[in-house]
């Protein structure tokens, strides 16, 4: 699977953008460029560029062949502002969700260890399902 690699940080030297056009930061802001390349790798866009090679690459010269849209500098920054947020506060789910299963993992093997070694009695217990579930569920079930 190809990768992009794109650093969404403001440059200081003039960077060549798609289409041969130069970045200018009274023009152009990169993380409104880096966004534009994000959007267009998930959705395939550099697809038929990828190579069966183990690792792909994009040259210069077929970069320079896609289109990209550059609205004016406030759009883009509003744009770029907005993207940022709504990422930021991904990240910050996905890093709470890895948190939770990671502390959920932790649980599960402390159980499992008290289980084996007695510290814990499971010999009635029975799981949240069956325990629910009517009787005659439970027979046909078995």
């Amino acid at each position: 699977m190809a990768q992009l690699c794109c650093s969404p940080l403001e440059s200081t030297s003039s960077n060549l953008l798609a289409n041969g056009r130069h970045e200018s930061p009274s023009k152009d802001t990169a993380e409104f460029f880096f966004y534009s390349l994000m959007a267009a790798k998930s959705l395939g866009v550099f697809e038929e560029s990828d190579t069966k090679a183990t690792i792909s690459h994009l040259p210069a010269e077929k970069f320079r062949q896609y289109r990209f849209a550059f609205p004016p500098l406030e759009e883009q920054q509003n744009i770029a502002a907005v993207l940022g947020g709504i990422l930021g506060s991904s990240n910050e789910t996905i890093s709470y969700a890895e948190r939770t299963i990671d502390l959920l993992q932790e649980r599960r093997s402390a159980l499992i260890s008290a289980a084996v070694t007695g510290k814990i009695d499971v010999r009635g217990w029975q799981s949240l399902a069956r325990a629910q579930a009517p009787e005659s569920a439970v027979e046909e079930a078995v």
